[in-house]
């Protein structure tokens, strides 16, 4: 890989981590593991999950994603209900501290945009845009 390449993407990344970091600094939520935030990520994309639910949109095994639902319950991210139809079945849902994260990411994603935009040309803007785009696509079909 070309250096100025993985020199980008290592700055994109360590940016974006900072950013998301003094958002949810600045909201008070407490840390999260990087497998917290993955859970937090999956619940808020899927409608009221079961525990098999996000296992399988994380490729990940049942006892997996338990033991880590149960951690995110413990710490007051996520709550479970038992289905009234069939008592084996939990779903998952977020709690408003969650909601703050996800608020909190949202806004770093934001400010990051904002400063890509401000660093570029309209004309480099436009060219930056339709490279992601591939790039996105490329990624996706992965």
């Amino acid at each position: 890989m070309d250096q100025h390449l993985l020199g980008f993407v290592n700055a994109i990344d360590a940016s974006f981590k900072k950013l998301v970091q003094e958002s949810v600094t600045t909201e008070g939520i407490a840390k999260l593991s990087v497998n917290q935030i993955h859970y937090i990520e999956a619940i808020s994309k899927l409608y009221n999950p079961t525990v098999t639910d996000i296992a399988n949109a994380m490729n990940l095994s049942k006892a997996s994603v338990t033991a880590g639902i149960n951690k995110l319950v413990e710490s007051g991210y996520a709550k479970k209900m038992q289905s009234t139809e069939d008592k084996r079945v939990f779903y998952v849902s977020l709690t408003d501290k969650s909601a703050s994260f996800i608020q909190a990411k949202t806004f770093a994603a934001q400010s990051f945009g904002k400063k890509i935009e401000e660093t570029l040309t309209p004309e480099e803007a436009e060219q930056f845009k339709t490279i992601l785009i591939k790039l996105t696509r490329a990624f996706k079909e992965k």
